[in-house]
């Protein structure tokens, strides 16, 4: 079985119109050691075609990578409205980013994820320099009226915390905010 993370900016242009802009790459490894040679010809395959794409051993590692940056800034700029770069300079948004990405590595620690906290988070900032002028997929279902990823990108991470007994006010106070934004979401789009 392989698993992969796509990294990948894009916005709908228009119903069935996506347009993609800066750097993507494709992030994919096998979940068990049987299927490392299937995964180096899926690669190659890829790579062949001139798709930017990678041969990790711990995919795994890199989907909880993925979810952390995407946790960091996809709610928040949901319920702010904010861009990327709005959360870095602002000096409130960013704390708050912060304290959502701090208390989702230690959930992730927990899962058995090895990250050492203060490089995830100055690798996560620093990756979303690059990102500063990016609308979130979260943002952009919000400002469409659309539902948001609430469930598979804060509430797993607030059941798992719970779970584990690793308390996440921030994460858990964005998680219920957005879930309040998406059923108005949801009332509207029914009536």
């Amino acid at each position: 079985m392989l698993s992969c993370a796509s990294y990948v900016q894009t916005t709908l242009e228009a119903p069935g119109k996506v347009r993609e802009y800066g750097p993507f790459m494709l992030v994919i490894g096998e979940l068990e050691k049987t299927a490392y040679s299937t995964c180096a010809e899926i690669v190659k395959r890829f790579q062949e075609a001139d798709v930017p794409t990678e041969h990790v051993e711990n995919v795994l590692e890199q989907k909880w990578k993925k979810l952390l940056w995407n946790v960091t800034f996809n709610p928040l700029s949901a319920i702010s409205k904010a861009r990327v770069g709005d959360i870095l300079d602002d000096s409130y948004l960013r704390r708050t980013a912060e304290n959502i990405c701090l208390e989702s590595i230690e959930v992730a620690q927990n899962k058995g994820i090895s990250l050492e906290v203060q490089q995830t988070l100055d690798s996560i900032f620093a990756k979303a320099e690059y990102a500063r002028k990016h609308q979130t997929s979260m943002l952009q279902d919000r400002l469409k009226q659309k539902r948001m990823e609430v469930e598979s990108m804060c509430g797993y991470l607030v059941k798992k915390g719970n779970e584990a007994k690793i308390a996440t006010p921030h994460l858990s106070t964005i998680y219920s905010v957005l879930n309040y934004i998406d059923q108005q979401i949801e009332n509207k789009l029914v009536k």
